[in-house]
């Protein structure tokens, strides 16, 4: 179930990008929003989870 919500939010928030209707900013901020609402993912395992979180070496690199 979880993986079949998380696929729909990704399918349009894609499809509101190409459009470009809505700021792709928005559009990933509503996403992100909608994915923590419904609980398929939370804040631990988004930016702290070793298998699936933010990689934070990319990050800086990106940054640096």
């Amino acid at each position: 179930m979880q993986a079949t919500a998380a696929i729909v939010i990704f399918v349009c928030a894609y499809v509101l990008i190409a459009s470009e209707k809505v700021h792709r900013t928005a559009v990933a901020l509503g996403g992100a929003g909608l994915m923590l609402l419904l609980h398929i993912t939370d804040a631990h395992g988004a930016f702290f989870s070793a298998e699936s979180g933010i990689d934070w070496n990319v990050i800086f690199l990106l940054l640096g």
